[in-house]
């Protein structure tokens, strides 16, 4: 720049700006295979819809009456960059038909702010006979395992019909 007399000067400094956006981030059931009083897995999408990725994320099952964790109830996810999901998958037992599944999500934004956020989702497990209309369970499977116990009942039936003859004898 010059003054008023003409004179020329220059001068240079450096300035930023710091950018920051809140993480904006949710857990969505992505597919679930839960049927009541069986084994099953569920499967989560940790959805980041933020303008910064997040880093160091973990999600963790809390324990419940309404269901048991069968397997590792929590799960290091890592990196989710901003625009992006990715997926997590827990086995679990239900009790019953509608229950909540109780998460802790914790992660770190970009400044190394860390954040927990406790998530109740509104799950349902499938009776049996639902899992049969929707594909989840085969019928012949269930069959089998009525077959199964019949063979064991006669099984057993023999032996303790064995034993009892000879105790008379």
């Amino acid at each position: 720049y010059y003054d008023a007399s003409g004179n020329f000067y220059q001068r240079q400094e450096i300035g930023y700006v710091k950018v920051f956006s809140q993480p904006d981030v949710e857990v969505l059931i992505n597919s679930n295979s839960l049927i009541i009083g069986s084994s099953g897995t569920i499967s989560l999408e940790v959805l980041n819809k933020g303008l910064s990725g997040i880093k160091f994320t973990q999600l963790d099952v809390l324990d419940s009456p309404d269901y048991t964790i069968n397997g590792a109830s929590s799960s290091y996810i890592g990196t989710v960059d901003s625009d992006d999901y990715t997926t997590v998958d827990f086995k679990l037992t239900p009790t019953k038909q509608n229950f909540q599944l109780n998460l802790v999500l914790s992660y770190t934004d970009a400044y190394n702010q860390q954040y927990s956020n406790q998530i109740n989702l509104n799950t349902r497990a499938y009776t049996i006979q639902e899992a049969q209309q929707n594909g989840l369970l085969s019928r012949t499977s269930v069959v089998a395992i009525i077959i199964i116990v019949i063979v064991i009942g006669i099984i057993l039936w023999a032996i303790f019909r064995k034993k009892k003859k000879k105790s008379m004898a």
